[in-house]
């Protein structure tokens, strides 16, 4: 095989099996890979909301801030989800379905450099609209429940 062909190979790092029953005698099943493609899954419309839904997928507990943030200065990108983790340390994270090219990361990257001009005061109040809008809880004190305990940032 030449080199063009064996990078055109793609290989699963990950193989998922499901066990039948409830026995734990069953032998396992391997489920067949699908990409979020195939199935029809679209950032925005599913993976984005699974994700601001159950926060834990992604490996330690967050609270979601906001999604789909766009108030950088001087730029109209948008990052996918802006959380907070139990340290009180901003998490942006950003969706992507499938391999869409070799940049992704720096995208990732140039969020996390836009969010770090975030105070906590900034936090807040984003939280707070997105939560309004949501709930449509009437002031900021009402809504700063799950955030109170977090002391403010200083300079």
């Amino acid at each position: 095989m030449n080199t063009d062909e064996s990078r055109s190979v793609s290989r699963p790092n990950v193989r998922l099996f499901e066990l039948p029953g409830e026995s734990g005698e069953a032998s396992p099943v391997s489920i067949s890979l699908r990409s979020f493609q195939e199935l029809g899954i679209l950032e925005l419309q599913h993976l984005e909301r699974w994700i601001s839904s159950t926060p834990d997928v992604l490996g330690e507990p967050l609270l979601i801030i906001t999604n789909q943030f766009a108030g950088f200065d001087r730029t109209r990108e948008r990052s996918d989800i802006l959380a907070l983790d139990s340290r009180g340390n901003l998490v942006v994270v950003e969706l992507k379905r499938d391999e869409s090219g070799s940049r992704q990361d720096l995208q990732a990257l140039r969020y996390a450099a836009y969010s770090s001009t975030l105070t906590l005061d900034d936090l807040l109040d984003i939280y707070v609209a997105t939560d309004d809008a949501r709930r449509q809880v009437p002031s900021r004190t009402s809504s700063c429940g799950p955030v109170s305990g977090l002391s403010r940032a200083t300079g």
